[in-house]
């Protein structure tokens, strides 16, 4: 069974951090405090939901996606 995170912040929420360069102003936003457990458990869905993604592709999309990357020197999945 597929899992979908969501962890959304709220307007109320701050931002880590905010700078301002010129006219521009950047908000960063972090995540929030969680165990190594917990990042484990979203890495680990995040995995899942990718190869649940990559299964669902035809054998010939596979195929080509696989050649393009074998071009372009990136690792091959098989």
């Amino acid at each position: 069974m597929l899992h979908i995170i969501t962890e959304v912040m709220t307007m109320a929420d701050k931002y880590a951090a905010t700078y301002k360069f010129g006219n521009t102003v950047v908000h960063v936003v972090a995540p929030p405090p969680m165990t190594e457990e917990r990042k484990k458990q979203i890495l680990a869905d995040f995995h899942h939901a990718s190869w649940a993604v990559w299964n669902s592709l035809s054998d010939e999309t596979k195929l080509r996606l696989n050649a393009e990357a074998e071009k372009d020197g990136q690792r091959r999945i098989i």
